[in-house]
């Protein structure tokens, strides 16, 4: 509780691929009412039907708190009932500083490691934290996923209007640039608690899967 709390949100998002309408994801993050300072983040994929009978009904959910500004993880889980060969759960223990999956697989966990899911809302306490800022600084993330761990640089891109379903807007835009090869771009509403307005990502050659608010 050292810096200003995340403001309770319940957002729904169109999700698309490659411009292929796949259907909605509603985001909600909530405070735990069991520890101060942490929260319970989650997303429910509802996709239309064709999509639905191949990969079912995605969820996310991430449990953290927030340390010195900074995300810090405490359990992640990655549910994909039409592939189960994604889906995973991660447990963070920072005492011993390790992660440790469904599988019992444990693996070191270097200071400040975040779970992919909750990544975006590492990227936005940074932008909070630095929007009027005249020189941003770039902002090193550590993700942790079922594989991989992994330092995501962001930076400021600029200030850009932004039309997305839920109405026009002026946000602050912020991208990955550590991998060429790696889309993730963000357009962030300081108007609106810092809320992620639209995202766009791609890993490597495949689709580009783009979300933007409905409300």
């Amino acid at each position: 509780a050292d810096v200003a709390p995340l403001a309770p949100m319940d957002l729904t998002y169109s999700v698309d691929w490659s411009g292929l309408a796949l259907g909605e994801a509603r985001v909600t993050l909530n405070p735990d009412p069991n520890k101060r300072g942490c929260y319970d983040y989650r997303s429910a994929t509802h996709p239309i039907a064709l999509v639905k009978a191949l990969v079912g009904e995605p969820y996310q959910e991430s449990l953290f708190c927030l340390r010195d500004g900074k995300v810090v993880s405490l359990l992640m889980k990655n549910v994909s009932p039409g592939r189960q060969q994604d889906e995973y759960q991660l447990t963070f223990d920072w005492d011993k500083h390790v992660v440790t999956n469904q599988a019992g697989e444990v693996r070191p966990l270097p200071d400040g490691g975040t779970d992919v899911f909750s990544l975006e809302q590492a990227v936005r306490l940074w932008v909070r934290a630095h929007a009027a800022d005249s020189s941003p600084p770039e902002a090193d993330i550590i993700m942790v996923d079922n594989k991989h761990i992994q330092t995501y640089k962001f930076h400021f891109v600029g200030h850009e209007a932004v039309d997305v379903p839920a109405g026009h807007f002026q946000a602050l835009v912020v991208e990955r640039f550590d991998n060429p090869g790696k889309i993730a771009k963000f357009w962030i509403s300081p108007d609106r608690g810092y809320i992620v307005l639209r995202g766009e990502q791609r890993n490597g050659n495949g689709p580009l899967i783009t979300m933007q608010l409905e409300h």
